[in-house]
């Protein structure tokens, strides 16, 4: 097991998420390299203290000597909309065999994996591979090329600092019943997950990451929009199966714990 001060860990896609758990990674001691395309964040990841590297791999995914050396960790929070080169799988690949094959890897992958229809949705669901998804085929290549030195972790709807869907849906008229279940998870609890298994080198496993509490869309964006002081959205009556994705496997194979609340609506002020 490799200790936290030891770990260099390279961040392939350093957008919200990867900067929150880049710079909770840091403030735990490791080294950590963040990729970016756009120039005005590299001010934002020396400020958090990411060794930030400029990389546009719709141009090429080469990267440095000095990156790939010594590596021990890669975490990847690119998403498939961000690649136009190349199929989002193939360029997964392209980007992970350049490292050292003791390199382990979480890829960031997302709940969306699973179907739009009603149903309660866990890790061992067989998702049909001819459902249009860009996901699932990247998923299978990096279990290919990785093996059980590869961490995939499906994330529900991303709610954190400053970054709430209420506000985005405000005013808004959605055809889906209020009803429906929420299925979110607080970026928080995805940065102690992450810690948790490169802490304890726990690799070689497929988790949902979601928040066990799942009141209704209407109860929970009519509260949140309240406190926001916005205009909380409208739902229709169009009738759906409620669509449930379930995050607790994580809990019953580790030690790993949920913690934050989806209602502490002061953490998502803006």
């Amino acid at each position: 097991m490799i200790e936290m001060s030891e770990q260099k860990v390279v961040i392939l896609g350093c957008g919200w998420l990867g900067q929150i758990v880049g710079e909770a990674l840091v403030k735990k001691g490791s080294s950590v390299y963040g990729s970016f395309r756009r120039p005005e964040v590299a001010e934002k990841l020396e400020e958090i203290g990411i060794r930030g590297f400029e990389l546009d791999f719709n141009e090429s995914a080469k990267l440095s000597d000095a990156i790939v050396q010594d590596t021990t960790h890669v975490l990847v929070f690119i998403t498939p909309s961000s690649s136009k080169r190349i199929s989002y799988d193939a360029l997964m690949t392209e980007l992970l065999k350049q490292f050292p094959k003791t390199v382990k890897v979480i890829f960031s992958s997302s709940t969306g994996v699973y179907p739009k229809e009603g149903g309660e949705y866990n890790e061992s669901f067989d998702i049909d591979p001819n459902l249009p998804n860009r996901l699932l085929p990247a998923e299978n290549a990096l279990r290919t090329l990785l093996g059980n030195r590869l961490n995939i972790i499906r994330l529900a709807g991303l709610i954190g600092p400053k970054r709430h869907p209420a506000y985005n849906l405000s005013g808004r008229e959605l055809l889906s019943n209020g009803m429906n279940p929420i299925n979110l998870i607080h970026a928080n609890d995805i940065v102690s997950a992450i810690e948790w298994l490169l802490d304890n080198d726990y690799f070689g496993h497929t988790y949902n990451l979601v928040n066990p509490n799942h009141p209704s869309k209407n109860a929970y964006y009519s509260e949140a929009a309240e406190y926001f002081g916005v205009e909380p959205p409208k739902f229709g009556t169009e009738s759906a199966e409620d669509r449930l994705i379930t995050g607790n496997a994580i809990e019953q194979e580790t030690s790993f714990r949920y913690h934050h609340a989806l209602d502490n609506f002061r953490d998502f002020l803006r």
